[in-house]
């Protein structure tokens, strides 16, 4: 049995390596030709793809052969995604968490990484450049933040004592629109700060108590939501199925407990 909290500071190292090399230098420094439109309203730059092809030789040299399942990899061939449900280990890896605001200029991005045995994930990483903050978590052993155990925080449990972050853009427009009045009866509510990283941060900091996301993608999701259930919280899909490496359902609902959860999908959707 792998003992993956061996890894933390191995993993750490190479993530703010590659993030000091690559990643850093260029933030508020791209030129016009290292900002590629993979689709419309959707980029990546030159850093992305260094960082995880960076990210990946390092991981391959501490672990040999476990496959490497990174957002730009998934995008550039979609079968690299099959190895979440054939390999018994396996990484994800989004080399920045946020890119538009990346190339914005915007502080609100990441690097996220997390390792997944037999479909569950087990150690995950989140690093924030600019704050020089890395979280960490595995499977029973909790959630850090740059080595200091970080606590679970209890929240209310009325939808006017919640606040959080809406996002439903993927809901068909008659349920956008109702989800729109609905959430008027939370305490407070955005559409998020663009990255799922330092969104997933605010639930682990107590700054928000749940987040409606529409996608579900592992590099996305991962990383965070390991440190969520590891504070106590709850990771579903609206029909209240567990959220899994190999999910490909639409709708995913973060919470900072069970209670919250069943709390704020109830007010979302009656």
């Amino acid at each position: 049995m792998t003992d993956f909290s061996l890894l933390l500071a191995p993993v750490e190292s190479i993530i703010r390596r590659v993030s000091a090399s690559i990643i850093e230098p260029r933030f508020r420094a791209l030129t016009a030709d290292q900002v590629i439109e993979k689709r419309p309203g959707d980029v990546v730059t030159i850093a992305d793809r260094e960082a995880e092809s960076a990210l990946g030789a390092a991981f391959e040299l501490l672990l040999p052969g476990v496959p490497v399942v990174g957002e730009e990899a998934v995008s550039a061939d979609p079968s690299v995604l099959s190895h979440l449900d054939t390999a018994s280990l396996a990484w994800i890896v989004d080399p920045i968490d946020g890119t538009k605001n990346f190339v914005n200029g915007s502080v609100d991005h990441a690097v996220m990484v997390a390792l997944v045995e037999n479909h569950r994930p087990k150690a995950s990483w989140i690093w924030y450049p600019d704050a020089k903050v890395m979280l960490t978590a595995t499977a029973g052993g909790g959630v850090h933040r740059n080595g200091e155990p970080v606590e679970r925080i209890e929240r209310g449990e009325r939808a006017s004592d919640l606040s959080g972050v809406v996002k439903a853009g993927f809901a068909p427009q008659v349920i956008r629109a109702a989800i729109k009045k609905r959430q008027a009866g939370f305490g407070m509510v955005n559409r998020g700060r663009g990255c799922a990283g330092v969104e997933y941060a605010d639930v682990v900091a107590g700054r928000r108590d749940f987040i409606l996301y529409g996608f579900a993608h592992p590099w996305d999701h991962l990383p965070g939501s390991l440190m969520i259930t590891e504070l106590g919280g709850h990771v579903a899909h609206l029909d209240g199925a567990p959220y899994t490496p190999t999910s490909r359902q639409v709708g995913l609902l973060i919470a900072a407990s069970a209670e919250v959860w069943t709390v704020a999908r109830r007010q979302l959707f009656g």
